[in-house]
Order: structure tokens, then C-alpha cells, then sequence
């Protein structure tokens, strides 16, 4: 069996999982709603962010994409690559 190239995980702790996939090459991709939870997914090495706003139905929290993904640039403390396109 492969391993899985890319993992996402959203509304959880990623502690294990990030060690687990790195160790065999995988990537992660941590899903969050706001500006702690992309701190948190940073410092636990996740490779990169998929940041979700309210307009996801609802699920993203109590700000949009459009004010929440500056937000969370701005807060980063690593060069982590981001595509905003």
C-alpha cells in the first residue's frame, strides 16, 4: 500500500499526525477557522494552511475569508508559502 501523499485534518489536534506523515514524506494541511488555530497548526509543523471563512455555510467562524486570511498572514512566524489566487 502507498502512503498518502497529502493530509488534511480540521477541528482537531494534529499532534500525532503531523510527526506520522512527515517521517514517510507526506505532506499536511491543516484546516482553520482562525488566527489560533493557524498559530497552533504553525507550530506544530503543518506543511500549509486552508484557511475557511464563514462564507463556507457557516462553518468557518464569525468573519469571512476576505478579513480573516490577512489576519492570519500577518500573524505567521515562519516563511510558510502561501497562495492567495
Amino acid at each position: 500500500m502507498l502512503p498518502v501523499p497529502v493530509v488534511n485534518f480540521s477541528l482537531g489536534n494534529g499532534d500525532w499526525l503531523v510527526p506520522r506523515a512527515h517521517a514517510y514524506g507526506g505532506l499536511v494541511v491543516a484546516t482553520v477557522t482562525n488566527e489560533r488555530h493557524a498559530g497552533a497548526a504553525e507550530r506544530r509543523g503543518c506543511d500549509a494552511l486552508l484557511v475557511v471563512g464563514h462564507e463556507a455555510a457557516g462553518h468557518g467562524g464569525p468573519v469571512t475569508s476576505l478579513v480573516l486570511l490577512p489576519a492570519i498572514l500577518d500573524g505567521l512566524k515562519t516563511t510558510m508559502r502561501h497562495v492567495t489566487d
